[in-house]
C-alpha cells in the first residue's frame, strides 16, 4: 500500500497525529505529547502531501478505501450498467481479468454485489443519478 493510501485510511479513521517512521525520537516524544494534550500533529513533509492532494497536483494511486485507478475505472462502467463482457471490451482486457478486479474490489468495500457496488460509486461522486 502506498503512503498516501495509508495518510488517507489513518485520517479517516480518526488519526490525530502523523508522523514518519523515520523520525527523529525527539520528533516523536513531542508528537504523543503533543497528540496527549488535545493537539494534532502532522510531519511537514506529510502536510505536504495532504496539500498537494487537496489541490489536485498530486493524485494518490489508492484514494477510494484502497482501490487502485484501474478497479475505479473498472466501477464506474459497472455503476453505468455494463457488463463485465462489454467492460473487457471497452478497456481491451480479458473478461476474466475484469472478474478479478471484480472480486478485489468487492473485498476491499466489504461488499457483496453490483447493487452495493452503485451505491458506493454514487456516494463518492464516481458516477451521478
Amino acid at each position: 500500500m502506498d503512503t498516501e493510501a495509508t495518510l488517507l485510511q489513518a485520517l479517516h479513521a480518526g488519526a490525530s497525529g502523523y508522523v514518519l517512521k523515520n523520525s527523529q525520537a525527539e520528533a516523536i516524544v513531542s508528537s504523543i505529547l503533543a497528540v496527549m494534550s488535545g493537539e494534532r500533529v502532522m510531519a511537514s513533509a506529510v502536510a505536504n502531501r495532504v496539500l498537494n492532494m487537496l489541490t489536485g497536483t498530486t493524485t494518490p494511486k489508492e484514494f477510494y478505501d484502497g482501490l487502485t485507478a484501474r478497479e475505479i475505472e473498472i466501477l464506474k462502467l459497472l455503476a453505468i450498467g455494463q457488463a463485465n463482457k462489454q467492460v473487457a471490451r471497452r478497456l481491451q482486457i480479458s473478461e476474466k481479468t475484469v472478474r478479478n478486479h471484480v472480486s478485489n474490489m468487492y473485498a476491499k468495500l466489504q461488499i457483496y454485489d453490483r447493487s452495493q457496488a452503485v451505491l458506493y460509486a454514487v456516494r463518492k461522486g464516481l458516477i451521478e443519478l
